[in-house]
């Protein structure tokens, strides 16, 4: 049996977009769990119901906001199958992806499988959208010739990902004490207790999130906080990733990034011709630089 789990902060936003590409599927999906992790939203639910359990063996759980870790631990909680497939509210999922996960765990046995959680280049419809896409190809080349993810070679996403029940309560779920990043300390635990972890390229489902750069740079700058709780916990993770692990800037950098951060901000926001006429290519450095310097000073 298969439990497909689907935490939802503000469902009114992007979920009815995934429940659509995923009705093609259904036939793979025994029952589908939607925990709204909000306390707003009493009527939505009720719309949710009428429209899809039609469709879907639907399961909703609402819950008062307390996380995505917690949300999906809630969803494998109250799940009935032996194989659980986890997917983020903002994902537009390709035809046949709910059946390779299943056909994976059926050929290999139990293993953990994430795969491709990037934004769609296709759906790149601005300077910003189009500079995130380029800004994720690297990675996206890096990581399509992964088969068997290590320490050495990490990727992983719980947005696009799938477990043998069994394991994911051997590993005590998501750790509900992480705000952020908490899917990479999952994946991090699974490799030290030498659970097997494999990355398949052809999983594809598309983060439908294309942010202004205002809410692109606080988003990182809540994962930067959440990486430095995670490493505070668990200093033995900084031998393998201590290229991941905040830099405090200092002295004159420090002084700089402070000075900058708020004109770069206005300068790309502003909407003013300089900055629209510029080539591509020196809009991303201006976009890197913007980033870099208002994630890092926020954190300080």
């Amino acid at each position: 049996m298969v439990s497909l789990i689907i935490p939802s902060f503000n469902p009114v936003l992007k979920l009815p977009d995934t429940l659509n590409s995923l009705v093609s599927q259904t036939g793979f999906i025994d029952e589908l769990i939607l925990v709204i992790d909000h306390n707003h939203y009493d009527s939505f639910p009720k719309e949710l119901i009428s429209k899809y359990q039609v469709i879907f063996n639907l399961v909703i759980i609402k819950q008062e906001d307390s996380g995505r870790a917690k949300s999906r631990n809630k969803g494998a909680e109250v799940s009935k199958g032996d194989l659980l497939i986890f997917l983020d509210d903002d994902m537009l999922v390709e035809d046949g992806l709910i059946e390779k996960h299943i056909r994976h765990h059926k050929n290999e046995g139990s293993l953990i499988l994430t795969g491709n959680g990037y934004r769609n280049p296709k759906d790149a419809n601005n300077d910003f959208g189009k500079f995130l896409v380029g800004m994720e190809r690297p990675w996206r080349e890096k990581v399509k010739d992964i088969k068997n993810v290590t320490l050495d070679n990490f990727t992983f996403t719980a947005c696009n990902m799938s477990i043998p029940r069994k394991v994911f309560m051997e590993l005590g779920g998501f750790d509900v004490k992480f705000p952020d990043g908490e899917d990479f300390d999952f994946a991090v635990r699974a490799l030290l207790k030498s659970y097997v972890v494999k990355y398949d390229n052809s999983l594809i489902a598309w983060h439908n999130d294309w942010p202004v750069i205002d809410s692109f740079i606080r988003r990182q700058a809540e994962y930067t906080k959440a990486k430095k709780i995670i490493f505070e916990a668990h200093p033995e993770y900084i031998q393998h990733f201590s290229h991941m692990v905040p830099k405090t800037m200092t002295g004159m950098k420090k002084t700089v990034m402070k000075a900058l951060k708020g004109p770069l901000l206005w300068f790309v926001n502003s909407g003013n011709v300089i900055f629209a006429s510029l080539p591509a290519n020196l809009k991303s450095v201006i976009y890197n630089y913007t980033i870099a310097f208002n994630t890092n000073s926020n954190n300080d």
